[in-house]
C-alpha cells in the first residue's frame, strides 16, 4: 500500500477548515459547517450576479486588511502594554507581507508583458529566428522565476495571517507559538477570528496550482494602486 504523503501546513489549514476535521468537537463542527455554508452562498450569489472576478479578489484583500487593522487582544491581555506592542508589530508585519506579495504581482505581470511584446518580434522583417528563440527562452525563464517567487510569497503571507489572526486547531497554535519562541519572539495573544479559507484569495482560486495563482494575479493587478492605499499607515 502506498504511503500517505506528509502533511503540509497548507494541507493542514484546509483540513482544519473542513467541518469533518472537527466531527469530534460539536462546537467547532457547527461553526465550520456554518462558515462553509456561508461561503457557498456567497459564491452562489456571485455566480447569479455574474460578479466581476477582479472585484471579488479586490474585495477579499480589502476584507483581510480590515480584519488585520481591527484585530484585538484577548480579554485577559488587553491592558498588557507588551502585548499591545506585539499586536502592532504583528499587524505591521502582516500588511508588509501583503504589500510585498502585491509588489510581486506587479513584477510578474510586467514579465508577462515583456515576454508578449518579444513574441511579436517574430513578425518583423529580417528577424534572426535563432536569436529570438534564445531571447524568448530567457524571458520565459525569468517569468517562471518571478512566478515562483509570487507563489512562495503568497503562501508565506497566507500562513502568517492565518496562524497569527485566524482560528486554528490547538495543536497548530501550540506548534506556531513554539516556533515563534524558538526565534526569540514572544507569542501575541490575539482574539482569533474566523478567516476565509484562502485568506487573500477568493475560494475560487486553487492556491496550490500555478495557473490558478497566475489568473489571480491578473485579476488583482488592475486594483494594485487602490489596494496599496489601503495598506498605507
Amino acid at each position: 500500500m502506498p504511503k500517505k504523503p506528509p502533511e503540509t501546513w497548507l494541507g493542514r489549514m484546509h483540513n482544519e477548515w473542513d467541518p469533518m476535521h472537527w466531527q469530534h468537537n460539536p462546537e467547532m463542527f457547527k461553526l465550520t459547517s456554518q462558515w462553509q455554508n456561508e461561503d457557498r452562498q456567497t459564491h452562489e450569489n456571485a455566480r447569479k450576479e455574474e460578479y466581476n472576478p477582479t472585484a471579488l479578489e479586490r474585495d477579499r484583500i480589502e476584507k483581510i486588511i480590515a480584519i488585520i487593522n481591527d484585530a484585538q487582544l484577548e480579554k485577559n491581555y488587553q491592558d498588557d502594554q507588551e502585548q499591545r506592542e506585539l499586536l502592532k508589530r504583528a499587524q505591521k508585519k502582516a500588511k508588509e507581507m501583503i504589500r510585498e506579495t502585491l509588489d510581486t504581482v506587479n513584477a510578474y505581470m510586467k514579465k508577462i508583458r515583456i515576454l508578449d511584446e518579444a513574441k511579436l518580434q517574430r513578425n518583423e522583417p529580417g528577424v534572426n529566428v535563432s536569436d529570438l528563440i534564445k531571447k524568448l527562452q530567457e524571458l520565459d525563464e525569468e517569468r517562471t522565476r518571478v512566478h515562483n517567487v509570487l507563489i512562495s510569497r503568497l503562501h508565506a503571507t497566507i500562513m502568517f495571517i492565518s496562524h497569527t489572526f485566524g482560528i486554528i486547531s490547538p495543536k497548530t497554535q501550540e506548534e506556531w507559538e513554539g516556533e515563534q519562541q524558538e526565534r526569540g519572539q514572544e507569542p501575541v495573544h490575539i482574539a482569533r477570528l474566523r478567516l476565509p479559507k484562502n485568506i487573500l484569495c477568493s475560494d475560487t482560486v486553487n492556491i496550490r496550482e500555478r495557473n490558478s495563482v497566475a489568473k489571480w494575479a491578473f485579476h488583482v493587478y488592475t486594483s494594485l494602486t487602490e489596494l496599496k492605499k489601503e495598506l498605507s499607515p
